[in-house]
Formats: C-alpha cells, sequence, structure tokens
C-alpha cells in the first residue's frame, strides 16, 4: 500500500490531531499506478541491446545482393516521405493559389477586401453556407451604397422663390394652362352675353 506524504500539507506538523484528521480526510490522494503491464528499466535495456546486437549479426550474415535491397528499401521509404511532404505542400500552394483567384474575382464584383478574402476562402474550403451569407453581405452593404448615392445625386426641391431655371417641361405646362385659362374666360364672356 502506497503510503501518504504529509510533508505537501502546509503547517502538518503544527496542527492539532482534529486538524490533522481533516487535512488528511480532505488531501487528494492520486490513484496507484498499476505497473503490471510495464517492464523495468533494466530489462528493457537489456533486451534491447540484444535487438540491436541480433540486427548486427543478421546485417554481418547477409548477402550482397540482401544488403543492397535493405538499402534500397531504406532509400524508397526516405524518397516516399519527401514525396509525400512535397505533396503536402503543393495541395497547400494550390489551395493559396485558388484563394488568391477568388478574391480577385469577389473584388472585380465589388466587394470589400475583408469579406472578399473571407468569400474566397470559405468557397475554397466548400463552406456554401458562409459564402452565401457573405453574398447576403454584399448585397446589404450594395443596397446601401447606392441608396447614399442617389440620395446625394437627388436635387432639392426649390422653394417658392428657388431662383432655379424651370424646365422646359414646366414652361409648357404653364403655357398651356395660361392658353386654356384666357380660352375659358372668352367662352364664359360669351356666354354672359347670350344668357
Amino acid at each position: 500500500m502506497a503510503k501518504f506524504d504529509t510533508s505537501t500539507i502546509d503547517g502538518f506538523d503544527n496542527m492539532t490531531a482534529e486538524q490533522k484528521l481533516t487535512a488528511l480526510l480532505g488531501a487528494e490522494i492520486p490513484d496507484a499506478v498499476d505497473l503490471s503491464k510495464y517492464v523495468s528499466k533494466e530489462t528493457f535495456d537489456k533486451k534491447a541491446s540484444e535487438a540491436a546486437n541480433l540486427s548486427k549479426q543478421l546485417r554481418e550474415k547477409m548477402s550482397d545482393d540482401e544488403k543492397k535491397k535493405a538499402e534500397d528499401n531504406d532509400a524508397l521509404s526516405k524518397m516516399q516521405e519527401q514525396i509525400d511532404a512535397l505533396t503536402k505542400d503543393k495541395d497547400q500552394l494550390v489551395k493559396e493559389k485558388t484563394v488568391s483567384e477568388y478574391t480577385a474575382k469577389y473584388l472585380a464584383l465589388g466587394y470589400d477586401k475583408d469579406l472578399a478574402a473571407d468569400t474566397a476562402k470559405a468557397m475554397a474550403d466548400g463552406d456554401m453556407q458562409k459564402v452565401f451569407a457573405n453574398g447576403e453581405k454584399h448585397k446589404a452593404a450594395l443596397e446601401k451604397s447606392i441608396k447614399e448615392k442617389l440620395m446625394k445625386e437627388d436635387p432639392r426641391p426649390g422653394g417658392g422663390a428657388g431662383g432655379k431655371e424651370e424646365s422646359e417641361e414646366l414652361e409648357q405646362a404653364k403655357r398651356i394652362g395660361k392658353a386654356k385659362a384666357e380660352a375659358n374666360k372668352q367662352t364664359s364672356d360669351v356666354l354672359k352675353h347670350y344668357l
């Protein structure tokens, strides 16, 4: 059975018996480690040394062809590791290029720089929910921009004495209205004469 080290409890030696009991009951005791599945260091070192000696003896007994084959297998394993690393790097470069191309296309569509980059990354990752959500953000920003532009370009209405030149249509409408008013007055004068 494992013993508990009371030196881990501050002031244990100066406590009363009741305080020691309370401290011991409240202390966290680590679970015992099951060492039945482990090998002692001496045994491991001995077996590792035996394995190294056997490997050395086996290499010495190998024919030249077998040694060459073993060396070739080692070289092939190293080359495969290098190919795997290059493939991983290539995949990363292809993804970065794709994100860069998508970003440029979104910028050409009028997306904000950050939104374009975020949308391009989502597109390359296949996150279509984010792509559509960012499309909605762009649409809202575009609508806001158009409204602001129209508000700036919209002419302010002139007051009664605005001093602005009237449009040709408005002048023509005034002439027609004046002519109709005169015609109505003449018709009214004629009718008064006969009635």
